[in-house]
């Protein structure tokens, strides 16, 4: 492990920095000696009373969430001076001034909301591992929240988080439509996928998960961009997506079922969740299922096809329980998830290997997570988090009738996170570990050719953030990792900064550092069919880890005032440089037709850009929404392939614009992506040798409607969505078994018709 000079003024800064001007920690605690009960109400802007609404004391982490008529308690307090916080997914949170509870009044305690929630008083907790405003967080974390989802009619994760700046969900393979997430032009092996901020996708889950990860599960989810390995250790390169799923605040339940038409192609799901809250708040169950299926396209009539049959069935239940007189929280979950996906000959009927061309992938899926957060005091808290997954799959990859093709995985993988936090005057120190086991052991035995994998990797971190008065946030933290493929630890440090110029200005600049260790990646799980013949991948012996070190500074402009104009502006410049970087070279076709890519490290690499992104709210519901990314992504050395110094299937400019209306009696919306040309890889089959195309740019406008058709104790209403409403496809499409099923760079899907039934109590 080599230390350099900026891990010495990482570390410096870390231990020796101190606030220029501390504000004071409170007033002094005083405990009662009997214990006294709070009740109280809390209500909205107008007076209604809100029932769902978190309450907490400040000092000692105790929550209690109000009943349905507004109503909370909190049973037994101790301390004789609290402050009460009230939270509600619909309005701003509001804090009360510190309360003398040692004085009984017989009068309840009413807590009102000020204002409609905006989108800085978005909690977020991704950047620092604990939970604080968007607006105060030092590291620039960008949202998508359950809204933007609903606006964009969102039934998966892929289709979530596809268009959000700087994102792109690229589809792969024609056969089996294998989706990647691409995090500022960096291949998808770069994007590390959390789940409640654990990784809940191996390489092996992660070739189709982004698909079966279904919305109605999903509260909001988090975006950190570039080297992020300080907190989240390996495969933290390109960015972080955590996926928070819903914590029910009341008893209530929703059912949506629609059928989709793509170009006469026929699909539809059915989804639904149900939650329960205890009276007090302290005990809640959320669960959902999901039932989607879709049938296979055939774009240019060949007779293989170009998006697959896509079946999926999955669900899953969560508990949580309060304790220790509600400074205590328990979560237990389960999921699990059973998809059939086949593309190819058009033949579904016939068996895989009684085909000239197919790519069949049949996958089990179960998870079980636990998760213990334990307020100590007001100032002190821990966290303890476990989660556990299984991967089952049987696949067949393979062309010309071949019966060698069949193959089967399998793999467990467990992860294991304790966090201490403590709060020392203007000081919030975290300190850290995380073990993480993955096993996988990918079998084709027609080939004779086993993958096997066994790592595990060891992470401690430790971090503060701390205030220079009231307008300047520094972070500073650092990681160590020990992963099995490695000979030596890895350092990996972090620096943030977040000045308030003024209530409504902000800047933020980070640097980080990531790495990537050379395990088992996606691609080595995925074989590729080209020119009928199977591509597989395998890392060079020598293969060593591939570095990031990041940089960014973004200008962010808010100002949001209730039933008025709200605008909000940001700008962003990023920067990532990549050492050892992993290219693939073909180095042979062995027996049985196989053609064989070996990763291997190549020079530096990097990319570099800015991101817009704009928000205008109008007055009487209208809102416009924008985002652009400008990129460069460029390879010091040529690839071995083509000798391209450019990154592949990475466009130079994408983005979007969208615009949506709420009305009493309806809601509507469209958005618009746009997508550069970009070099795209076209490997010999269908054509004669192998060669770089320039791929066209291209334009997908979609729109939803949502109509709301009963308005009482449930909510019933009509959904209609259009995606790519002008049926933008690629055009040069190979054709036939021996085409290249990667040589994609077009839409994900032709234009599609969605119609449903959305049912809330």
């Amino acid at each position: 492990m080599s230390i350099t000079k900026s891990h010495l003024l990482i570390a410096l800064s870390f231990f020796l920095a101190t606030p220029l001007c501390a504000e004071p920690s409170g007033f002094d605690i005083e405990i009662l000696e009997k214990p006294v009960s709070i009740t109280g109400f809390v209500e909205a802007p107008d007076g209604a009373r809100v029932p769902g609404a978190w309450v907490e004391i400040l000092e000692t982490g105790q929550m209690v969430a109000s009943d349905a008529k507004g109503w909370f308690r909190f049973p037994t307090v101790w301390h004789a001076k609290v402050t009460l916080k009230a939270s509600n997914p619909d309005y701003e949170a509001v804090t009360l001034k510190p309360i003398d509870v040692s004085k009984p009044s017989s009068e309840p305690l009413r807590i009102r909301f000020e204002h409609l929630r905006s989108f800085e008083s978005t909690v977020v907790i991704t950047g620092t591992r604990d939970e604080r405003l968007i607006k105060d967080v030092p590291v620039r974390t960008e949202v998508v929240t359950a809204e933007a989802i609903e606006k964009k009619a969102a039934v998966t994760l892929a289709e979530a988080i596809d268009g959000t700046t700087g994102l792109r969900v690229e589809n792969n393979c024609q056969n089996c439509g294998f989706n990647s997430l691409r995090i500022n032009g960096l291949e998808g092996n770069y994007s590390h996928i959390l789940l409640n901020g654990l990784p809940a996708f191996s390489s092996m889950a992660s070739v189709y998960g982004l698909e079966q990860v279904p919305t109605i599960m999903v509260e909001r989810i988090e975006v950190i961009k570039g080297g992020a390995s300080a907190l989240y250790g390996a495969s933290a390169v390109g960015g972080v997506v955590n996926v928070i799923t819903k914590r029910p605040s009341r008893t209530a339940a929703s059912l949506e079922a629609s059928y989709s038409n793509a170009d006469g192609e026929g699909g539809g799901s059915l989804r639904g969740y149900g939650s329960w809250v205890g009276s007090r708040g302290s005990t809640a169950v959320f669960a959902f299922g999901n039932l989607s299926k879709a049938d296979p396209y055939d774009r240019n009539a060949d007779g293989f096809s170009d998006t697959p049959y896509k079946s999926l069935e999955s669900g899953g239940v969560r508990f949580f329980r309060r304790a220790l007189s509600d400074a205590a929280e328990l979560e237990v979950s389960y999921d699990a998830s059973h998809e059939d996906r086949r593309g190819g000959e058009m033949n579904l009927g016939a068996r895989p290997h009684e085909t000239e061309l197919t790519e069949w992938s049949e996958s089990t899926r179960s998870s079980f997570s636990a998760k213990w957060d334990h307020f100590l005091s007001g100032a002190s808290h821990y966290t303890v988090h476990i989660i556990h997954t299984r991967t089952d799959r049987d696949t067949y990859y393979g062309g010309g009738f071949d019966p060698k093709a069949y193959g089967s995985t399998v793999n467990p993988n467990t992860n294991f996170a304790a966090s201490y936090f403590h709060k020392v005057s203007a000081h919030n120190l975290q300190v850290g570990m995380q073990y993480e086991k993955d096993e996988i052991t990918d079998s084709h035995p027609g080939y004779n050719r086993v993958i096997k994998g066994d790592y595990d990797n060891h992470g401690f971190f430790i971090q503060d953030d701390f205030k220079f008065c009231n307008s300047i946030t520094l972070l500073a933290g650092v990681r160590i990792d020990k992963h099995s493929a490695l000979r030596n630890p890895v350092l990996s440090p972090r620096v943030s900064a977040l000045i308030a110029l003024s209530d409504h200005f902000r800047i933020r600049t980070t640097i980080s550092q990531g790495f990537k260790a050379p395990a088992v990646f996606d691609e080595d799980l995925h074989i590729e069919v080209s020119g009928g013949e199977p591509h597989y991948h395998i890392n060079d012996p020598d293969l060593k880890a591939e570095r990031a070190t990041s940089l960014s500074l973004s200008g962010e402009y808010s100002n949001y005032i209730s039933g008025e104009l709200s605008t909000r502006i940001e700008a962003n410049f990023f920067y990532t440089k990549l050492r050892n970087t992993f290219v693939n070279e073909r180095i042979s076709e062995e027996d049985d037709n196989i053609v064989l890519f070996m990763r291997i490290n190549g020079g530096s690499s990097r990319v570099c850009g800015l991101e817009f992104n704009a928000d205008v709210e109008f007055p009487g519901g209208f809102d416009v929404e924008a985002g652009l990314t400008l990129q460069r992504s460029r390879l010091d050395e040529p690839e071995p392939d083509f000798g391209s110094i450019e990154y592949l299937r990475t466009p130079r400019t994408y983005g979007y614009l969208m615009s949506s209306y709420l009305h009493r009696l309806f809601s509507v919306n469209a958005r618009l992506e746009y997508t550069g040309g970009m070099w795209a890889p076209h490997y010999a089959g269908y054509i004669e040798k192998d060669r770089l195309e320039k791929t066209p740019a291209f334009v997908i406008i979609n729109s939803h409607l949502e109509v709301p058709l009963v308005r009482s104790n449930y909510r019933l209403g009509i959904v209609c969505n259009i995606y790519n409403i002008t049926d933008e496809f690629q055009e040069d499409l190979d054709i036939g078994p021996d085409r290249d099923a990667g040589f994609l760079y077009g839409p994900r899907r032709p234009r599609t018709l969605f119609v449903g039934l959305k049912l809330d109590l």
